[in-house]
Parts: structure tokens; C-alpha cells; sequence
């Protein structure tokens, strides 16, 4: 599920809009850092190391963000009624 989704349906409609706007600021403004991270790492060690970070913070992004999503998930889901 992507960011605007859960924004969409986690958010007031009075607050909808500058959710938004703050998903993707931060999403631009992160990507902009990053790039310009990479490009002061890639002369000290190269390209294949910067893209093993990468993988490395991708991996460990992904993990947190499906631990929160299963989380999520699990919450939404309507308790059951024990049976007797």
C-alpha cells in the first residue's frame, strides 16, 4: 500500500491535504539528500559500496515498514468473540 493510501485513510479530511504535502516534501527532500550523500561517497569508495549501502538500508526499511504495516493490519482486523 503506498504512503498517499494509508495518508488518505488515517488522516481528517480538514488535515488530508497538508498530510500529503508533508509526505511528499519529505519524499523529495530525502531523495535530494540522497543523492547528494552518494555522490560525496562515490569518489572515496566507489560505486559498488555506495550501492551495498543502499541495499543494506533498503532491506532494513522494507523490514520496518512491514512489521508496522502487519501491525497496522492486525489492529484494523475486528476482535473475535471467544466461543464458549
Amino acid at each position: 500500500m503506498c504512503n498517499a493510501l494509508l495518508v488518505q485513510r488515517g488522516v481528517t479530511d480538514e488535515l488530508r491535504g497538508r498530510a500529503l504535502t508533508f509526505v511528499m516534501s519529505a519524499t523529495f527532500g530525502l531523495t535530494g539528500a540522497g543523492t547528494v550523500i552518494a555522490g560525496a561517497l562515490m569518489p572515496a569508495d566507489g560505486a559498488r559500496w555506495v550501492w551495498l549501502a543502499g541495499a543494506i538500508l533498503f532491506v532494513l526499511a522494507s523490514t520496518v515498514g512491514y512489521a508496522l504495516a502487519r501491525d497496522a493490519a492486525n489492529a484494523a482486523r475486528p476482535m473475535q468473540a471467544a466461543a464458549n
